[in-house]
């Protein structure tokens, strides 16, 4: 992989901890003007408009571990990743009294594959597969809204009207997969850079289960912040992993 491939990998990662699961003191980045910043490729203030690393950061980006040392960048974001999933993943264990063989049945219901048993249950998964497996096992232990994490990071984004039905991070998450859905069956080329090019090839506006109900105009920035989100991970390049 490039350089360039692999910090956006680390962005991806960075994503999932601390947007997804709202770990704002996790992710790997740098400090720019009083700013965490975990991923140099979007804007500061809002985290929606591309930006060129350099040209916006400069020495700061210059000087980070992105820059200097990506592979370590990456390195660095899949352990926390791992860590924090494993820790959850206990703690659910724990919470519902499972032996191995249930630990790994919800592993295989979350992502689908069946791990072999061993001390550590995740070893063999890929960094995809243990995004599942974390999203699966954190909102059952905690219950907590984690996509809410966003309005701590972005105070000035008002608090959205959440459909009854779902959650903005499930309706995220659901909607990666279904564009990868997509993008495997052939209808959504990988080489898509945006979730508007989306609807070049399919109305995207259904992605998350929005056509599955009645639409309530209330719930019309819910569905922006979705595809607000989604479009992050496709400019870091979710379509290529």
């Amino acid at each position: 992989m490039t350089d360039d491939e692999l910090v956006r990998k680390t962005v991806l990662l960075n994503y999932e901890i601390i947007i997804t699961h709202g770990l704002t003191d996790g992710g790997v980045g740098f400090e720019w003007q009083g700013l965490f910043i975990h991923n140099p490729f979007a804007d500061p203030q809002y985290g929606a408009f591309a930006v060129d690393p350099v040209q916006q950061y400069g020495d700061a980006y210059m000087e980070s571990v992105f820059a200097t040392d990506p592979v370590k960048a990456l390195e660095l974001a899949q352990q926390q990743l791992r860590d924090n999933a494993s820790g959850d993943l206990s703690r659910y264990r724990t919470d519902h009294g499972l032996n191995d063989d249930g630990v790994i049945a919800i592993i295989d219901a979350a992502c689908g594959v069946r791990v072999p048993n061993s001390a550590n249950l995740l070893e063999t998964l890929t960094n995809e597969q243990v995004v599942l497996v974390w999203a699966h096992v954190d909102e059952t232990v905690s219950g907590k809204a984690r996509i809410e994490c966003s309005v701590q990071l972005n105070p000035c984004r008002q608090i959205l009207i959440t459909p009854m039905w779902t959650t903005l991070e499930q309706a995220i998450e659901r909607s990666k997969l279904e564009i990868l859905g997509d993008v495997a069956e052939g209808t959504v080329p990988p080489t898509c850079a945006s979730y508007s090019e989306l609807h070049d090839y399919v109305d995207a506006n259904g992605y998350g289960g929005a056509f599955e109900h009645d639409f309530d105009n209330e719930e019309t920035d819910f569905w922006n912040a979705v595809q607000d989100a989604v479009d992050v991970w496709i400019k870091a390049g979710g379509l290529k992993l």
